[in-house]
């Protein structure tokens, strides 16, 4: 049980950060050229339990809200 906690926080916390680091790529790209993170990858980490923590940094810094179809 306590793996499976740990578990949930830790790909949690890498799925905010790895969201925060694109969209902080996404603003910064004509400053600094750094590498944006696939959407393929955010969808695999959403896909291995990060759901919760991409959707808190999705709407924290409003990254891949407002886009639509």
């Amino acid at each position: 049980m306590v793996f499976l906690v740990t578990y949930y926080v830790r790909v949690n916390l890498i799925g905010f950060v790895v969201a925060a680091f694109d969209k902080f790529a996404a603003v910064s790209s004509s400053i600094l050229p750094l590498r944006r993170i696939s959407e393929s990858s955010l969808l695999i980490l959403a896909a291995l339990g990060a759901f919760p923590g991409q959707s808190a940094a999705f709407m924290l810094f409003d990254h891949k809200t407002r886009k639509s179809r």
